[in-house]
């Protein structure tokens, strides 16, 4: 039996950030949901950034509303960005040019998260994946943190619905074939994931036309779409919602 759905919660990285250029997913599911509605994607968001954002989210949320009453929708990010968490800036730390650096999660004051990616030239980012980062260790990390927000989810029993933002989220080139990878995967649940592989490689191929021909963040017209084509089926499918 259905339920009204009161209180949305999103997160990702750009492709689910609100405000942004374009109208992201986020904003057109809450028009059809028409509940209130926290959205926590972030620009460059790596998977721990992310499974943080919906676990300390979920437990502020309880606060104030049954589990029956909560969605959460996410949109994994590449599985080579990462983070470290810092309680003092580290030294000689230099933000990366246009990076929301450092970021924050249960209070604004408390920016102890630096992100690191594989595209900024900062000391951080460029020592790390210089002498520290594996592929197929980033690709664990990221099946642990989907893992880690599943369970978490279920325990508490609230509707929830996964997607990936590209393909480098979940790349099976890199987990078929080493043990250490695939039992992992084979604990994560893909009944919780959209029957799409990923939003970019969808509005690649959708004919959709982008908002700038160059820059590969999906139009407005792309999120809505994508909305209605996956999300909401997905959400009707699993008895969350009727409408």
């Amino acid at each position: 039996m259905t339920q009204d759905i009161k209180f949305l919660i999103t997160s990702g990285c750009s492709f689910s950030q609100v405000p942004n250029r374009d109208v992201t997913w986020p904003v057109h599911l809450t028009q059809h949901l028409n509940c209130e509605a926290v959205h926590l994607g972030q620009g460059s968001s790596g998977n721990g950034i992310i499974s943080r954002t919906i676990i300390h989210a979920v437990s502020k949320a309880l606060k104030s509303y049954k589990p029956e009453e909560l969605l959460v929708g996410i949109m994994w990010s590449g599985y080579d960005r990462h983070e470290f968490f810092f309680a003092e800036e580290p030294i000689d730390f230099k933000k990366p040019d246009g990076s929301s650096n450092p970021k924050w999660i249960v209070s604004p004051e408390n920016e102890y998260y630096y992100q690191l990616s594989p595209h900024w030239d900062d000391q951080l980012s460029s020592t790390y994946y210089r002498m520290f980062y594996d592929q197929k260790g980033s690709q664990l990390q990221t099946l642990e943190h989907v893992l880690r927000v599943q369970l978490f989810l279920k325990s508490l029993n609230i509707k929830y619905f996964m997607t990936k933002y590209a393909y480098n989220t979940i790349d099976m080139s890199i987990i078929t074939g080493n043990e250490d990878l695939t039992y992992v995967y084979d604990l994560i649940d893909p009944e919780h994931f959209l029957a799409v592989d990923n939003l970019d490689t969808w509005a690649v191929n959708s004919g959709i036309p982008y908002t700038i021909p160059d820059d590969r963040h999906p139009s407005t017209n792309h999120h809505k779409e994508f909305v209605n084509t996956f999300i909401v089926p997905h959400l009707k499918a699993k008895n969350y919602i009727n409408k």
